[in-house]
């Protein structure tokens, strides 16, 4: 059994409790790749009582990877500085020879490399580690730096809906707009809210149906973003729907017309509301980044500018017209996303070297 436990790598996560695109990816990594991977060390927050539990955390991670009882760590690193000072520890690890996979779910990575301060020291971990990226689009900044080995291992999404609304006429129901993300200031909510407005001014039939919890960014704090949504639900048009189970995720999507993510927030980089979209056959209405370019492929999206105007003039044609993307689009979508096709690139790459 002790043996069995020494040939795995230990955990270092965020907890695991709250529903986000990253934790759904962890839970599964650790739920299937379970020969790989052994104990789960988690840490919450940033207060005070919740830094010294994870320096503490850190610490038996590392003694537990030095001492032989793990064969080193699969880690799911931040990009903040601070975030890096947590990681610290776990990373130092493959200074002393453990191997350390990490896996990255941000677009800010590179940022953290470049970054002073802690730029050369994150460089140094990092170029004896082995990096997983979920995006194509990481992998050109990323050749600027060594690593160990550098992995990409897009992410997945289960489910796919169908196209019950795709016959639908124009007349006899309203378009469905969905959001189905963090409410995000910089992930562009109040500029598809007003987009959606100034077509409601013109007389469109078109509904705002919004997933997800408010949280703060560089440009609005989280108690703004609560007084903003706040004041959405006195909207007939708008449905506030919060944060709703998983599970419940796909009917949501199946229900819409158009799924939305208007984003520039700095750390998008494969975001499952998008991929739910197009697993699902729905348009989906993106900001004009490397990221989100990178995520939908050669799946036909449309693509915006952050603000209320160009989103307008694009969702414009789709109330009079509700023609969605090819079956062959979204079976490609599907192949690419799929759990299976996940689980097989994540056994790869944490498979033993050699």
């Amino acid at each position: 059994m002790i043996r069995e436990i020494a040939d795995k790598l230990a955990v270092w996560t965020p907890e695991l409790t709250n529903v986000s695109g990253q934790n759904i990816v962890t839970c599964r990594v650790v739920n299937v790749q379970s020969d790989r991977l052994g104990t789960v060390y988690a840490y919450r927050g940033n207060t005070l009582p919740e830094i010294s539990k994870t320096l503490w955390q850190a610490a038996r991670l590392a003694v537990s990877v030095i001492s032989g009882q793990h064969a080193g760590a699969y880690l799911v690193c931040s990009r903040s500085s601070v975030g890096f000072l947590r990681d610290l520890l776990p990373l130092f690890t493959s200074r002393l020879g453990a191997r350390v996979v990490v896996h990255v779910h941000g677009s800010d990575f590179p940022e953290l490399l470049k970054r002073r301060g802690v730029g050369p020291l994150a460089r140094w971990l990092y170029a004896s580690c082995e990096v997983i990226v979920p995006s194509s689009h990481l992998l050109e900044p990323l050749a600027a730096f060594r690593f160990h080995r550098l992995t990409l291992c897009e992410n997945f999404a289960e489910g796919g809906g169908d196209a019950a609304r795709s016959e639908q006429s124009s007349g006899l129901a309203p378009l469905v707009v969905l959001w189905n993300s963090n409410i995000m200031a910089s992930k562009g909510i109040a500029e598809l809210v007003e987009g959606v407005r100034l077509l409601r001014g013109e007389g469109a039939a078109i509904r705002l149906v919004l997933l997800g919890r408010p949280i703060g960014d560089s440009e609005r704090s989280e108690a703004d973003m609560r007084a903003y949504l706040d004041g959405l639900r006195g909207e007939e048009w708008i449905e506030v729907k919060g944060v709703v189970p998983p599970g419940a995720v796909p009917e949501f999507v199946t229900a819409s017309d158009v799924v939305a993510l208007p984003s520039e927030y700095s750390s998008e980089c494969q975001p499952l509301a998008v991929i739910q979209g197009m697993l699902a056959g729905r348009t989906v209405l993106v900001s004009d980044t490397a990221a989100l370019r990178a995520t939908v492929g050669d799946y036909p999206a449309i693509f915006v500018q952050r603000n209320p105007g160009e989103i307008c003039e694009a969702l414009r044609p789709l109330v009079a017209s509700r023609i969605r993307p090819s079956s062959d689009a979204t079976a490609r979508a599907r192949d690419r996303f799929s759990p299976e096709r996940f689980d097989r690139c994540m056994r790869d790459a944490l498979a033993p070297p050699g």
